[in-house]
């Protein structure tokens, strides 16, 4: 995938320009951007593998990068992974899916994490404005 930035500009990014994305990410970081999310103080994409990267660690040998991560104005971190329908059922995206909620576990109400697709989407974005 290129690396190259797309030619858009977000209100709630926290970088100038954006890496370019897949048009199921372009159209979810256009629905939590530029949407009714009032709550969203920042987004950030995550880039695997970069020094200044967000990861999580888990029981397996290998960091785990969201791709994305998002601030509240209360102050909430938000890590959204999203996957492509015929990644659903793949056992990365399980241990994935796990990791995470071992992490929003530990957050005590102050972290959230979801691997978000297609047919959630809406939902997400709905539990994202409760956040």
């Amino acid at each position: 995938m290129s690396r190259e930035p797309i030619n858009q500009e977000y209100e709630r990014s926290y970088y100038d320009k954006v890496e370019k994305l897949n048009k199921e990410e372009f159209d979810f970081i256009n629905k939590m951007d530029l949407e009714e999310l009032d709550n969203i103080k920042f987004w950030i994409r995550c880039r695997e593998r970069q020094p200044d990267s967000f990861a999580l660690q888990g029981w397996e040998n290998r960091k785990v990068y969201p791709d994305f991560i998002a601030l509240t104005k209360v102050g909430n971190i938000l890590a959204f992974e999203w996957k492509g329908e015929h990644l659903i059922d793949s056992a990365d995206t399980e241990y994935k899916t796990n990791l995470g909620e071992v992490w929003q576990k530990l957050g005590k109400g102050k972290l959230y994490f979801r691997v978000v697709t297609n047919e959630n989407v809406d939902k997400i974005l709905e539990e994202v404005r409760l956040k």
